[in-house]
């Protein structure tokens, strides 16, 4: 590639050209590249039962690469005269649009009053903030110094040994309430002997 200017001129300027891609539409941002294009005609060709078993028939492979990519070209000029695709698409990203634009706005606005309003959790000066990070820091040590036992010891195998995982929690665990639970239970539980109910009367 980088001696293609030299080596091959005409290649290079097909490539500087953007020639090297396939455009289904007239947006500039969409295209794709060939090999994905082809796979896209293929479907077109195969419709909703594949091509099941072409591919171990040297005859009926065959046939079928000659005639996909005409039946392809029919496809197309067939939803071309029928209009199922517009000629003039718009051109520009669809993000590209004023209210698009506005709307992103608003959100970038949204998140960043919310983390003002919240305050920054690197700043936080909490204590169970700063107690979770000492148990975490004194876990780690402990850890540390239990691998570096193993290495000294006359064990090889230590070292390679897969590392346990550490079950810490991140922020303080509220324990769930056990009346809630046992509400929620008793409502679905509610809900499912009224239908149980209603269709035994059904069927009386």
């Amino acid at each position: 590639m980088v001696t293609l200017e030299q080596k091959h001129p005409q290649l290079a300027q097909e490539f500087q050209s953007g020639n090297f891609v396939v455009h289904k539409s007239s947006r500039q941002f969409s295209a794709m590249a060939i090999d994905q294009a082809h796979e896209q005609a293929n479907a077109v060709i195969k419709a909703d039962g594949g091509a099941i078993g072409v591919t171990e028939d040297p005859s009926a492979l065959r046939r079928w690469m000659i005639a996909g990519p005409e039946v392809r070209h029919l496809v197309a000029q067939y939803e071309a005269a029928c209009g199922t695709k517009e000629g003039t698409e718009h051109t520009s990203h669809h993000e590209e649009t004023e209210r698009a634009q506005r709307v992103f706005f608003e959100n970038v606005e949204k998140l960043s009053q919310a983390m003002n309003d919240m305050g920054n959790p690197f700043q936080e000066e909490s204590r169970d903030l700063l107690s979770l990070i000492g148990t975490h820091l004194e876990k780690g040590k402990v850890r540390f110094q239990e691998f570096m036992k193993g290495l000294e010891g006359e064990e090889e195998s230590t070292f390679y040994e897969p590392i346990k995982k550490n079950r810490v929690d991140f922020f303080r665990q509220v324990p769930a309430s056990v009346d809630s639970s046992k509400q929620k239970v008793l409502k679905e539980d509610c809900q499912l002997f009224s239908k149980l109910f209603i269709s035994c009367q059904s069927r009386v």
